[in-house]
C-alpha cells in the first residue's frame, strides 16, 4: 500500500511540476490547450474534480479528491495567466516587449513612453533580456 501511495504521489507531483513550469511558445501553448480540452469532457471551460479524476483513471492513475482539487486550481490559474499574458503580446511574438506593453497600456487609456515601458519590464525581467517571458509574467502576477 505504501508503494502505491508513493507512486501516486510521485505521479501527482510530476503533473503539478509540469503544469506549473509551463513555458511560453506556440507548441507549448497548443499542448496546454490540448490537455485542457481533453480533460474538460463537458466543454464548459472548467475542469471539475470528477473530470480530472476520470482522466487520470484512464491513464491508469488515481487521484484523491484533494489532489484533483489542487491540480484543477493550478491548471485553471495557469490558463487564466496565459490568457492575460497573451493580451500583452503582439501577434507573432512570444514575449512582452516594451512596444507591446505600450500598445496594451494605450488600449487601457494609459499613455506611456517606450522608456517608461522598458523600466516597467526591467522590474520583473529576471534574465535581463529586455522582455518578459511567460514565466517572468507569471512570477510578476504571483507577487
Amino acid at each position: 500500500m505504501k508503494t502505491t501511495h508513493r507512486r501516486l504521489s510521485s505521479s501527482f507531483t510530476k503533473l503539478c511540476e509540469r503544469v506549473s513550469s509551463f513555458k511560453n511558445g506556440d507548441d507549448n501553448i497548443r499542448e496546454l490547450q490540448a490537455v485542457f480540452a481533453y480533460i474538460d469532457a463537458n466543454r464548459d471551460g472548467r475542469i471539475s474534480v470528477e473530470e480530472l479524476k476520470k482522466s487520470f483513471n484512464t491513464l491508469g492513475e488515481q487521484l484523491s479528491d484533494e489532489e484533483a482539487k489542487v491540480v484543477g486550481v493550478v491548471m485553471s490559474l495557469q490558463r487564466k495567466m496565459l490568457e492575460a499574458f497573451r493580451m500583452y503580446i503582439n501577434e507573432g511574438e512570444d514575449c512582452i516587449t516594451p512596444r507591446s506593453l505600450k500598445t496594451m497600456l494605450m488600449k487601457l487609456g494609459e499613455l506611456r513612453t517606450n522608456d517608461d515601458c522598458r523600466v516597467m519590464i526591467k522590474a520583473f525581467d529576471l534574465n535581463d533580456d529586455g522582455v518578459l517571458s511567460f514565466d517572468e509574467f507569471a512570477h510578476m502576477m504571483m507577487r
